[in-house]
């Protein structure tokens, strides 16, 4: 199974915990990454989503970015984010994975 047949999977809570573990183990030289875009200054729901995923930021399986940092309006820009706190799950380009 690979990040995207995880993607398949209906159920929202399994098709997650699938993309975590595939993120976790991809070995390959372009691996997929989970992202967490969030704004550093006076953003409440980012707050909350940095709590809601403390663990997995904590084991590593989400990266935080910052939107104003230069790799954050990369990938704002390159994928058409329009707000945060927003989870990305993107490949070693950058590129949004759907």
């Amino acid at each position: 199974m690979d990040v995207k047949d995880c993607l398949r999977i209906e159920d929202m809570d399994k098709s997650f915990d699938c993309v975590l573990k595939e993120v976790k183990n991809d070995t390959s030289t372009c691996k997929p990454r989970l992202v967490l875009l969030v704004d550093d200054e006076g953003c409440e729901p980012c707050v909350e989503a940095l709590k809601h995923f403390a663990k997995e930021i904590g084991d590593s399986a989400i990266t935080v970015i910052d939107t104003k940092s230069a790799d954050g309006k990369d990938i704002v820009k390159k994928n058409k984010v329009e707000g945060e706190p927003s989870l990305l799950l993107l490949d070693c380009q950058n590129n949004m994975i759907v």
